[in-house]
């Protein structure tokens, strides 16, 4: 157990608490997101509209699990919506990772993040959101980023990791705030046709986040995305 200390953030001091190793390791976030074998995902495999809603549960049980507000859904749906949230909630209270809630992060300056907080990649959560979308979420980033629609891009691999240090170094390196609700106001500023909203690009990933958390919707996240290496997913912050 730490000492506590006043420079640090109350987040990262409540982090730090936690017997985790925090060491790099490139199975931090692979067994983190042990999600594949999941009946309530699979279920809805074959389903483009359940995949959707499951994910969009998942995204917010994960990102918030202390969150409360559930999209307005037929009881159907949102059934379906409450399963992905339940998958979430265990998947960030079990994993090794120390994945930091939205609540945690709110009224922190990036500032305060730089040296406590580390990028990882939300492995395989983003097979079905943004469905609407030619080509789901790479074709929203291609669209937003104007990479050419013939240029090769991947996903990030599943165990991705790298220290938040402020702006990135790489200029082909960029964060955009994402959120994959539909229920965005139309027309306005970020919002596409489709209804799903977007920031600027920024090459700091503190910036997206802020923007992401200002947002205030659950399911809202960012992507980062490298046309050095051509890779592309969505990421999100946690305990160093």
């Amino acid at each position: 157990m730490i000492e506590e200390r006043q420079d640090f953030p109350q987040w990262y001091v409540r982090a730090r608490t936690v017997e985790v190793d925090f060491r790099f390791s490139s199975t931090r976030a692979v067994c983190g997101m042990e999600r594949r074998n999941r009946d309530s995902e699979q279920a809805h495999a074959d389903d483009p509209e359940r995949a959707e809603i499951w994910e969009l549960g998942y995204l917010s049980g994960f990102q918030d699990p202390s969150g409360s507000d559930f999209l307005p859904l037929s009881q159907e749906l949102l059934e379906v919506y409450t399963q992905g949230v339940d998958a979430g909630r265990d998947d960030n209270a079990q994993s090794p990772t120390t994945w930091l809630p939205r609540s945690d992060l709110e009224g922190e300056s990036s500032d305060e993040w730089i040296e406590h907080i580390v990028i990882e990649g939300i492995a395989r959560v983003a097979e079905h959101i943004y469905k609407k979308e030619v080509f789901g979420l790479i074709g929203l980033v291609i669209a937003v980023l104007g990479i050419p629609t013939d240029t090769p891009m991947h996903p990030l691999e599943d165990d991705f990791l790298e220290p938040y240090t402020g702006p990135d170094d790489d200029p082909n390196v960029t964060f955009i705030a994402m959120c994959p609700r539909t229920d965005h106001p139309m027309p306005a500023i970020g919002t596409t046709v489709d209804g799903y909203w977007t920031g600027a690009p920024m090459s700091d990933f503190g910036d997206a986040l802020k923007e992401t958390l200002d947002r205030g919707h659950r399911e809202s996240g960012v992507a980062r995305c490298s046309t050095t290496d051509n890779t592309y997913g969505l990421v999100w912050a946690a305990a160093q």
